[in-house]
């Protein structure tokens, strides 16, 4: 089923869609899905430099197409992504085939997931591309809510405070209540990370810092 109008929206007399059902978006302006759009789909694709926006909780079972244009979420009308199979568009990033700078979800993406192995997270922010890569080691299910931030961090929210990770950006990962135990997590450091920001002067290295029983230790990095 391909939407090619402004609106997007599915609007049918007969709405029990199988949940092997794929939709893909295509135009010029933002389109939105609509209400009748099923909350379960095999496959959500995206050819829109405008973007879409999702505007009910969608779960997709097996992948993501990422050609041109984003998809915008936020807490209340949330993207899971159940499946393994993300496709994009020819990228700048070779090695990373999990959406690319011109096409990624904008909003926090929740990543469903049983298996051990790499996990590719395709979010951003406008026109920023920052993807997150979890790699789970251990089995049993994990549900991941992931969202980047293109702001300096909140620190007040830490115990003890946060100095700084970042003056510009951070990501935000969640587990659902559940434990992650076994795993390792990479983020994105691009040029544009170091860059000034609201008067604040670039760190020459990359700064990391780990929780350990909410105790926050500084461990500095290379340039």
């Amino acid at each position: 089923i391909q939407a090619s109008g402004d609106s997007g929206n599915i609007q049918t007399g007969i709405r029990e869609f199988s949940k092997k059902s794929a939709y893909v978006f295509q135009g010029a302006n933002t389109q939105r899905t609509g209400s009748a759009f099923p909350d379960t789909v095999s496959m959500l694709g995206i050819n829109n430099p405008s973007g879409i926006v999702l505007t009910r909780q969608v779960f997709c079972a097996d992948s993501l197409l990422l050609i041109r244009g984003n998809i915008n979420t936020d807490e209340v009308h949330s993207l899971t992504f159940g499946g393994r199979v993300i496709r994009s568009d020819s990228n700048f990033y070779g090695q990373v085939n999990a959406g690319w700078e011109n096409s990624f979800i904008d909003g926090p993406l929740i990543t469903e997931t049983s298996d051990t192995g790499i996990i590719l997270i395709p979010i951003g922010y406008g026109y920023t591309f920052a993807p997150l890569v979890i790699r789970k080691t251990e089995p049993g299910k994990m549900v991941f809510t992931t969202e980047y931030y293109p702001v300096r961090h909140p620190d007040s929210v830490c115990n003890p405070t946060l100095e700084f990770v970042s003056r510009k950006e951070y990501w935000s990962v969640k587990t659902n209540g559940s434990i992650f135990s076994g795993g390792l997590l990479t983020f994105s450091v691009r040029p544009d990370s170091f860059q000034p920001n609201t008067g604040y002067t670039p760190k020459p290295a990359i700064y990391q810092l780990w929780d350990d029983e909410y105790i926050w230790t500084a461990i500095p990095g290379t340039a």
